[in-house]
């Protein structure tokens, strides 16, 4: 199992990837877990029993066969996703199939694209869920829904690659830690580097308490120790990141079940499309699906627009990325700020054509001094020569 996630270089990718593999496995030899986590030790089970699985003979295609119409009840999107990691687990074992075997096996997934009806998460119902969190969850979350950045990408945030006292303020992500691979940078609201900073305040208390609240269930080995030089941005697992929200939306009264699908339909993966909706309001769309991390428009914007332009692509939609403050008031700031940028800009402009029609009247005073003083020389010689008759 080991070998198969190190193709992929991002920590989330991997711990989704196995996931994916423990619930192949399941299905195939029945749960090898006591709870709905696996502890350490039974992940070495399941990494001998995926070995064991690879090395039998087996009949592949039938297990994939069976695998694909016993997913029924699945969502299509999560259904595809899982037998997608079974091939390629396959393939990486040299174990393929014709495409005539994959259409087949694909046919018995369940039809469909994604079945769980999510509810609208707009700015009003955003912000009766933060005002649910303290500040560590104000933090995170502020982060993510002004920088459409993904889950993963926002716990791996290190603070030597934050900067708050830019304008815009901004996020630079190394590649070893984003999908893709490929280094970016994200920038974030104003409101959201105001709860980062506070959030700072309180973070090593808060790092110390979770670590005394920890130490049993790290004792008992169910567990792992935080790294002692841990300089996260946001220091906590994915669970608990998924557990403020959840708390958070259950206290302000927006957590709902969808009944087919028996997921939430208000959920933080939401935060990246109310990211592109609301920023794509005021800024070109290659933009901002290029501070999403999309590969298809990441290179061809990070290279046509310097940093500075993407910062002032990214300062005009601000404001439609800010929960706490009435929007009103934002459009009026952002207005007046757009105002005082033509005026800086009218002024300058006036002032360079003042200092050229300057420079125009100094050389034409140069030129009538010059002539002038020719003129007296010619006045002069001419004396000289009515005195020399």
């Amino acid at each position: 199992m080991t070998g198969f996630l190190s193709l992929y270089s991002n920590p989330g990718t991997r711990r989704t990837y196995a996931g994916r593999l423990k619930a192949f496995l399941d299905f195939t030899y029945g749960s090898q877990r006591s709870g709905p986590r696996a502890t350490e030790q039974e992940n070495f089970i399941y990494a001998d029993l995926l070995e064991q699985y690879l090395s039998n003979g087996r009949n592949y295609l039938d297990d994939l066969l069976r695998y694909a119409a016993g997913m029924g009840d699945l969502p299509p999107n999560t259904a595809t996703m899982r037998l997608n990691c079974i091939t390629e687990l396959l393939a990486y074992r040299g174990i393929e199939f014709r495409k005539f075997d994959l259409k087949r096996v694909v046919a018995k997934l369940p039809k469909g694209g994604s079945r769980t009806l999510e509810k609208d998460l707009d700015h009003q119902v955003l912000k009766a869920i933060l005002d649910h969190m303290d500040v560590r969850g104000r933090a995170l979350y502020l982060t993510i829904a002004s920088t459409g950045m993904r889950m993963g990408e926002t716990l791996s945030i290190r603070i030597p690659n934050v900067d708050l006292d830019g304008r815009p303020p901004a996020i630079d992500l190394r590649g070893e830690t984003v999908k893709g691979g490929v280094s970016r940078y994200v920038f974030i609201t104003d409101e959201a580097a105001a709860a980062i900073r506070e959030w700072l305040k309180v973070r090593e208390q808060s790092m110390a308490l979770a670590d005394r609240r920890s130490a049993g269930v790290i004792a008992r080995g169910k567990a792992r120790a935080r790294a002692p030089d841990d300089d996260r941005l946001f220091p906590f697992s994915m669970k608990t990141a998924e557990l403020i929200w959840e708390i958070a939306c259950r206290d302000a009264g927006h957590l709902s079940i969808d009944e087919a699908t028996n997921r939430k339909q208000i959920h933080p993966h939401m935060l990246r499309k109310f990211f592109r909706s609301q920023l794509s309001l005021k800024v070109p769309r290659d933009i901002v699906e290029a501070l999403m991390g999309h590969e298809g428009y990441l290179d061809d914007a990070y290279r046509r627009y310097p940093r500075r332009q993407m910062a002032e692509f990214y300062l005009k939609g601000q404001s439609m990325l800010t929960i706490s403050v009435p929007k009103e008031i934002l459009d009026m700031q952002t207005d007046y700020e757009d105002r005082m940028n033509l005026q800086r800009e009218t002024n300058e402009r006036l002032l360079n054509q003042n200092y050229k029609l300057q420079s125009e009247v100094d050389q034409l005073r140069a030129e009538v001094a010059e002539a002038r003083a020719m003129a007296e020389e010619v006045i002069e010689i001419g004396k000289v020569l009515r005195l020399a008759k």
